[in-house]
C-alpha cells in the first residue's frame, strides 16, 4: 500500500513538473522549487511523458499522413480548376506528407529537374548516387547523417 501511495505522489510531482516546464519554467526554476538535481527534474519529464518508441512514432506518422491526405483532397480539385491560391496550398501540403515518408522535394538533392517524368530508371539512380553521400543528404533534408533523402519526381 505505501508503494501505490508513493507511486501516486510520484505521478501527482511528475505531472506538475511538466505542466510548470510546458508553460515555460525553466529546468533550474523547477529545480529550486522541488528542491531537485537536474537529473531528476529532467527523470520526472521522462516518465511523465508519453514514451517514443518506433510502434508510436509509425503510428503517429500514419495519423498525421491521413490527416494531409483529408487535407489535400479538397485542395487538389479546386487546383485543377485552376484555383493558385489552393496549388500553393496544396504544394505545402505535399511537401510535408513528403517530409513525413523522408522524401526530400528540394532541388539539392539531386541534378534531376523534378517535373520531368520521362525519366527511366538509369538516370534516377544514376543522379541518386551522385548525391548519395551521406553529407550531402543530411544537407539536403536538413536530418542527421544516417537518415536517406530521396528525390521525389511527380
Amino acid at each position: 500500500m505505501a508503494d501505490l501511495i508513493t507511486d501516486l505522489v510520484a505521478d501527482d510531482l511528475d505531472a506538475q513538473i511538466l505542466t510548470h516546464r510546458m508553460a515555460g519554467i525553466s529546468v533550474r526554476a523547477i529545480m529550486r522549487r522541488y528542491g531537485m538535481t537536474k537529473r531528476e527534474v529532467e527523470a520526472a519529464l521522462d516518465r511523465a511523458l508519453p514514451q517514443i518508441n518506433n510502434a508510436t512514432r509509425i503510428a503517429t506518422i500514419k495519423l498525421e499522413l491521413e490527416r494531409l491526405d483529408q487535407l489535400i483532397r479538397p485542395f487538389f480539385v479546386k487546383a485543377l480548376a485552376g484555383d493558385t491560391a489552393a496549388a500553393s496550398i496544396l504544394v505545402k501540403l505535399s511537401e510535408r506528407r513528403s517530409s513525413l515518408l523522408g522524401a526530400c522535394l528540394d532541388s539539392r538533392c539531386s541534378n534531376l529537374v523534378g517535373s520531368d517524368s520521362t525519366l527511366g530508371d538509369e538516370q534516377v539512380f544514376s543522379a541518386l548516387e551522385h548525391r548519395s553521400d551521406a553529407a550531402s543528404a543530411a544537407e539536403c533534408a536538413g536530418l542527421r547523417a544516417e537518415r536517406p533523402c530521396l528525390a521525389v519526381y511527380g
